[in-house]
């Protein structure tokens, strides 16, 4: 909802707003990495949530969070992670896909889809638990 009110913000100070999430004040000059922080520090620390979340959110969190629902969302979709990761690296200016790629190890949600998904596993490391259920205690 913060984001959303953001966003409408934006859209009210700079009518020509549609490239950046974080604009400087001319719309031509990048802002330093360190100012998105400090100002996105300043709009979480004015959030209800400030004082009860205890893992503070960081711009790359939000970053994080995109990419990892962006691929869980195609692989849902059935959509080839091969196909699509080479535009998301691009999206995100990564210099590979492994770089994007990095982005998803580690990620509970990916062990649920990726087994939904995996069709070869079963073949080469069989289920076990109809032999476990026959041993005797």
């Amino acid at each position: 909802m913060l984001l959303i009110r953001y966003t409408e913000r934006l859209r009210e100070e700079f009518s020509d707003w549609s490239t950046w999430f974080f604009p400087a004040r001319e719309m031509e000059n990048l802002l330093s990495v360190g100012l998105i922080d400090k100002r996105f520090n300043e709009a979480w620390n004015a959030t209800a949530f400030a004082s009860t979340c205890p893992d503070k959110p960081t711009v790359h969190s939000l970053r994080h969070t995109f990419v990892v629902k962006r691929m869980n969302t195609w692989m849902e979709q059935g959509i080839p992670l091969h196909s699509m990761l080479p535009y998301l690296s691009k999206y995100l200016g990564h210099a590979s896909v492994q770089d994007t790629f990095y982005y998803y190890h580690q990620v509970d949600t990916a062990f649920r889809i990726v087994q939904s998904k995996d069709r070869k596993s079963e073949m080469i490391i069989p289920e076990v638990k109809a032999y476990e259920d026959s041993i005797p205690e």
